[in-house]
């Protein structure tokens, strides 16, 4: 498949300007043929996408690159730690972002900010970072239940193009507070990850994809198939003061939990909202 999609779509008559300046991840909408979707359309348009943001993608830091995740621990000072640690204490969390749990504290803001666009390789002046920071920065509480059917427990890919979340735990982390698993290396558009992209596209235009969360287009996947593609799914534990970047092209899920649990962190999201633009 071209690395241009525009050509690609061109030579099977199958160029649509609308598949290309939208973000639209959801098969419903796209209003594709099963003779397009058969074609790779699918995957050219990720590839694009991708390709689009290589120019972030190539100066962040080099593990986040080549793992999808990175983990970086004693992530504060002392001081800032304590301060962190006492807010997150203090405050409710929810576990979607609302009004009354964004980040109040804009010292910590502007040191997550900060230390994320280094992380990132980008400025925390370019407008689009800037948005997701000051726009998508909250305490998330996750109140853990076992076999609670979370559909964030099956592991999945946000979307088909690169884009990031990030974790701040001031307290440590461990299997019994469910934490997030990765599969590393899974946010690499090889032939592996294509070949299991087009197949899941397909079982939905065959009428036999039945996971209505990747019809919508966040591709789900068994654990049994992400060890047998990629070796292991880890599951991120981690001591107190430790910040977490995940780049959510790549598969992940939240841990199952043997007994009741809550976890809390600052979290947020950075999506450029539409890789095309």
């Amino acid at each position: 498949i071209s690395m241009n999609f525009a050509t690609h779509c061109a030579e099977r008559k199958i160029y649509d300007a609308r598949l290309w300046s939208t973000n639209n991840k959801d098969l419903t909408q796209l209003k594709l043929t099963h003779e397009q979707a058969k074609a790779g359309i699918h995957i050219a348009r990720s590839e694009y996408a991708n390709n689009r943001l290589s120019d972030i993608h190539d100066t962040m830091h080099p593990t986040l690159q080549e793992e999808g995740i990175l983990v970086t621990k004693d992530f504060l000072d002392t001081t800032r730690h304590a301060q962190a640690k006492e807010y997150i204490t203090n405050q409710r969390g929810s576990l979607a972002k609302s009004s009354h749990t964004m980040l109040q504290d804009t010292a910590l803001l502007h040191i997550f900010a900060h230390k994320l666009a280094e992380i990132l390789g980008t400025s925390v002046s370019y407008p689009r970072f800037a948005h997701a920071m000051a726009n998508n920065t909250y305490l998330q509480t996750v109140h853990n239940l076992p076999d609670d059917g979370d559909i964030q427990k099956d592991i999945h890919q946000d979307t088909f193009f690169h884009a990031f979340k990030w974790w701040y735990y001031a307290h440590a982390v461990s299997l019994q507070h469910g934490p997030t698993k990765y599969v590393k290396k899974s946010h690499i558009l090889d032939e592996r990850k294509k070949d299991f992209m087009q197949r899941e596209y397909l079982k939905y235009y065959d009428n036999k994809q039945t996971n209505p969360y990747s019809i919508e287009g966040s591709l789900r996947m068994s654990e049994e198939e992400a060890i047998e593609l990629y070796g292991e799914v880890t599951a991120v534990i981690v001591p107190q003061n430790t910040l977490v970047v995940a780049n959510v092209f790549g598969f992940h899920c939240r841990s199952d939990v043997s007994r009741e649990s809550k976890r809390k962190s600052i979290h947020g999201s950075i999506r450029y909202t539409n890789p095309f633009e």
